[in-house]
């Protein structure tokens, strides 16, 4: 039977809220590697995958605690095929199949590193979900080519007065602009918000060019590009006269200090608010529903339409691995080659002035 009160009303508990033995295992996984310690299972994870995982986590600790189950057993022994059940429906009437796939499977991760107990039923259970949600889920039709949503984001910023224009304006040439940089460099959407200014997004000559280390990207591995040389001067009016506007509201902390990117009140942008705002102005302007996810499909769909004999430039475009080549270390002059290459392909019109 599902738990009793109000789904809506649970929250994830705050790890220091856990039970003890839970808090002292966890810190065990997340402890770094180091000379005197070998470093625990979850000492690779990304800061962000932390904070999901601890999410997700206190979300189940917090629904065990409503349903008034005994918290002294050790993690691995709290998923009884009936509680999974339970479990398995609450979460359904908050989160979509895929949702509740990637809870179950995220808290099957996080009982493994403090553990090393593998929760196979947990595992089976995330695992269809997440074949199921695959199975329903139709991207073909939201997907655009990726020109397109360059142009878009262009044409959003060329209408926009910046020196005289109001606060929604300058959110509206942000979106503009967060838009064109994610088409034509289509990045992760926690590297994007990850951009920070002279650190590492800088002007070099007439374009501007990022480094993100490994501890910044999902795949744990470097990436070095410039964006193209026609996206320099929206991005100057950005940097100088839209941001310093949107930060007035708020007095810059060391979160916003060197921030690329803030929101309307001038607090640091986050992951929803982007996709929420890029979903609608695509949605808008272009009749789909283009998610900052989605940006990376269509850069590979419109290689592939577009000019099929450039296909193997994808993997680096969109920063992906493969098993097969056991390469060691990222390739970055290889990946800069296809970021480049991947302008004359969307926007054979356009003269990419970085080469």
């Amino acid at each position: 039977m599902p738990p009793p009160g109000d789904p809506a009303v649970l929250r994830s508990l705050a790890v220091t809220d856990w039970p003890n033995r839970d808090q002292v295992l966890w810190s065990a996984a997340k402890m770094k590697v180091s000379i005197f310690a070998d470093g625990g299972r979850a000492s690779n994870w990304a800061a962000s995958s932390i904070r999901t995982g601890e999410r997700v986590y206190g979300l189940w600790l917090s629904w065990l605690g409503e349903t008034g189950t005994a918290m002294e057993v050790e993690p691995a022994a709290r998923f009884p095929k009936d509680r999974l059940a339970q479990y398995l429906n609450y979460l359904s009437s908050r989160f979509s199949v895929g949702g509740v796939g990637f809870q179950l499977h995220l808290i099957s991760r996080m009982v493994f590193c403090m553990t090393g107990v593998r929760l196979t039923d947990v595992t089976r259970v995330a695992n269809r979900a997440a074949a199921a949600a695959h199975a329903g889920r139709n991207i073909d039709g939201r997907l655009v080519s990726s020109g397109d949503l360059v142009r878009l984001g262009l044409n959003l910023m060329s209408g926009i007065d910046v020196s005289a224009a109001n606060r929604t304006d300058l959110v509206t040439y942000r979106d503009g602009l967060m838009i064109a940089m994610l088409a034509a460099r289509p990045i992760r959407r926690a590297e994007l918000l990850a951009l920070r200014i002279g650190e590492n997004i800088s002007r070099t000559g007439g374009v501007y060019s990022v480094y993100l280390n490994k501890e910044r990207r999902k795949t744990k591995r470097p990436i070095d590009f410039s964006y193209p040389a026609y996206l320099s001067e929206f991005i100057d009016s950005y940097v100088e006269s839209v941001l310093p506007r949107l930060r007035v509201s708020k007095t810059p902390t060391l979160l916003t200090r060197n921030a690329f990117w803030v929101s309307r009140e001038g607090s640091p942008l986050s992951q929803g608010v982007v996709s929420c705002r890029l979903s609608a102005l695509t949605k808008r302007y272009l009749g789909r529903d283009v998610s900052p996810h989605l940006f990376r499909h269509c850069v590979g769909t419109s290689i592939a339409i577009l000019a099929p004999m450039d296909v193997g430039i994808i993997r680096d475009v969109l920063g992906h691995t493969s098993h097969r080549t056991g390469e060691k270390y990222y390739n970055l002059a290889k990946q800069a080659s296809a970021m480049r290459r991947l302008q004359s392909v969307v926007l054979g019109d356009r003269e990419d002035e970085s080469d």
